[in-house]
């Protein structure tokens, strides 16, 4: 990054503002991510609106929340289980360190044979 920031002084192809805003971004990154101690906390709530907000964007959150709904579970119950749901999904992917694909967890929706997988082709026809 040193040897951008020279060439680009040499050069002059860089604007001087875009420099010292890049320059003050870094320092504020730095500065939040010493304020973050171990790991990244979300509140119950959070993690509900999360969930979901992600049902009307996932296929496999879509039917997972179906289901709970037709399991009887009200409104909140089912996003709660699904909020669950997510931090497994999140907390696997960041054991192995893989960003997370939607295409992978219905290939392993298919692999044990969930319930789901029968609601996410439903869904797709």
């Amino acid at each position: 990054m040193i040897w951008a920031r020279m060439l680009a002084y040499i050069t002059g192809t860089v604007d001087q503002e875009l420099l010292l805003r890049n320059e003050y971004l870094a320092a504020e990154n730095r500065i939040l991510r010493a304020q973050i101690k171990g790991r990244l906390l979300l509140s119950d709530a959070e993690k509900a609106t999360w969930a979901a907000l992600s049902i009307p964007q996932s296929q496999w959150a879509r039917a997972y929340y179906e289901l709970q709904c037709r399991r009887g579970k009200k409104h909140h119950a089912a996003v709660r289980a699904l909020a669950f749901k997510w931090i497994r999904i999140i907390y696997r992917c960041w054991k192995e360190r893989v960003a997370s694909d939607e295409n992978v967890y219905l290939a392993a929706l298919v692999k044990h044979n969930s319930p789901l997988v029968a609601a996410t082709k439903a869904e797709a026809l």
